[in-house]
């Protein structure tokens, strides 16, 4: 008896599904689903969901995520709009990155359907292209876009997972460039000499190395041995002596300040040559929390100022002399970027207004350019070329952990264009060649994508114009295009599982 009941049950719900299907004929008519994507300041949407029919709910699946690091975007609300009023929102997601909104219209309409992904502080709005309610399923299924037949199928879930990145293409003014090579230096007076102030066997810190950051009086060698004990014995007495006398001074000056007896200014220079001298005693041993002075055999080599080793001239065991540079330590906040202007192009030199740059410890994908740094372009002297093919032309650099002091780079240096023509421009990691053929992974529904060959024009070291093939606003895959190839060679269409 019960399972009679339960397949009544059942009958009537399938029933009751499939009038919601039909027409006013009882012809069934299944309501077409769409795909949309977007994106809005560095957040793209991916929804599907079934044209909207009045009287039928349609569920849309809205995927999420964060251009920025392609990763998905969970912590947030998702709020549906039609006509400005709100239909739904979600809080949580059916799963990571992933949103479910509902919208039953109640009467056929034209409008508009929008989302708002509010997300860290902000609000991304993000405008539907399907958003008419039509009056019955046929009359969506007579209306429904034409389905795009899929040519590679690479899910958001999948490239949530590994490295992928994907950018727009932009219509702007494409400067033009001049390739050459150069150097990173540091700023002319922002590079210190350390010096060795005995002879003797040197021995390195363990974290002394070119590159460290070190701070002022941080020590990043010892010397010692018997020509240290010698020298050093000689010098060590003449700093005491030096440091005894100025300290006898500085108690004595310390009594007389009090009873104002010497005046401020005096008491000041005092105090400046006691603590001068206190600084020179710490090179050969250290004050102990009673002010006791403890020496030791091995002389401590620091740092005068807070900065980076931008050379190191001494490996462990080697044997240096008095006055030898041990090290030297870049401490300015700058560098600078000098490039190899050809001597032909000296015309261009009042039109520089940017470079790109890779620095030969980079990838070539990793550009850095000098205006995205901070940095500015400073000048170029024709007669400081001589009699080489080449005039210097020097770039200002802010401090930065990516630049090495001393290290080759190849440069695009950019000048303003001739023209105010613009051009379709994308990233250089976008572009795969093949024999001098070029092509770009296009992004055509969210997770449909194809490939575009594509002509090339200027190069500028971090950008690429397109001629032919790809059009402003178009979404190419800048990251992580091997897993697309991947996808394409595999010729299966993953399936969701939402």
């Amino acid at each position: 008896m019960n399972k009679f009941i339960l397949l009544i049950v059942v009958f009537h719900l399938f029933t009751s599904a499939k009038m919601k299907a039909q027409d006013d004929h009882g012809h069934d008519h299944e309501i077409p689903a769409v795909k949309f994507s977007q994106i809005t300041d560095g957040v793209e949407i991916f929804a599907e969901y079934p044209l909207l029919v009045k009287g039928e709910t349609s569920r849309f699946i809205a995927h999420f995520t964060n251009l920025i690091n392609y990763k998905p975007i969970s912590d947030a609300t998702a709020i549906l709009y039609y006509n400005g009023q709100e239909v739904d929102r979600a809080t949580k997601v059916l799963r990571n990155g992933i949103f479910i909104l509902n919208y039953k219209p109640n009467s056929a309409t034209k409008g508009q359907l929008r989302a708002v992904l509010r997300y860290a502080g902000n609000e991304y709005p993000f405008t539907f292209k399907h958003s008419q309610v039509y009056a019955s399923a046929h009359d969506a299924e007579e209306n429904a876009p034409e389905e795009l037949e899929p040519d590679i199928v690479f899910l958001k879930e999948q490239a949530w997972v590994g490295e992928f990145g994907v950018v727009q293409a932009e219509l702007k003014p494409f400067e033009d460039v001049i390739h050459t090579s150069g150097e990173i230096l540091p700023a002319v007076d922002s590079r210190i000499s350390i010096i060795s102030h005995s002879n003797g066997v040197i021995k390195l810190n363990n974290n002394t190395v070119a590159g460290k950051k070190v701070q002022k009086g941080q020590s990043i060698a010892g010397i010692s041995g018997k020509d240290l004990e010698n020298s050093r014995e000689i010098a060590y007495k003449t700093t005491l002596a030096e440091y005894k006398d100025i300290e006898a001074r500085y108690n004595i000056a310390s009594r007389l300040i009090e009873s104002q007896s010497i005046s401020k200014k005096e008491f000041s220079r005092i105090k400046a040559d006691y603590q001068s001298a206190k600084a020179k005693m710490l090179t050969f041993g250290d004050f102990n929390s009673k002010g006791e002075f403890n020496p030791r055999k091995v002389l401590s080599i620091v740092s005068p100022r807070d900065g980076i080793i931008s050379v190191l001239n001494v490996r462990n065991g080697d044997y240096v002399s008095s006055g030898d540079v041990i090290a030297e330590v870049t401490v300015g906040q700058s560098f600078l970027l000098k490039a190899d202007f050809p001597k032909h192009e000296s015309a261009r030199l009042p039109q520089v207004i940017d470079a790109n740059f890779v620095p030969e410890y980079m990838s070539t994908n990793d550009a850095l350019k000098v205006s995205e740094m901070g940095g500015v372009p400073l000048y170029g002297n024709k007669l400081a070329a001589g009699k080489s093919p080449y005039i210097p032309y020097y770039f200002n650099l802010p401090a930065n952990a990516e630049l090495i002091p001393n290290s080759f780079a190849s440069i695009s240096v950019l000048c303003k264009a001739a023209n105010d023509n613009k051009s379709v421009v994308i990233p250089e990691s976008a572009l795969l060649e093949n024999e001098g053929n070029y092509w770009v992974y296009v992004e055509l529904e969210g997770e449909n994508y194809t490939r575009q060959e594509v002509l090339i024009g200027s190069r500028n070291g971090k950008e690429v114009e397109i001629k032919e093939g790809i059009q402003p606003g178009d979404v190419v895959v800048t990251k992580g295009a091997y897993r697309v190839k991947q996808a394409a060679s595999s010729g299966e269409i993953p399936e969701h599982t939402h």
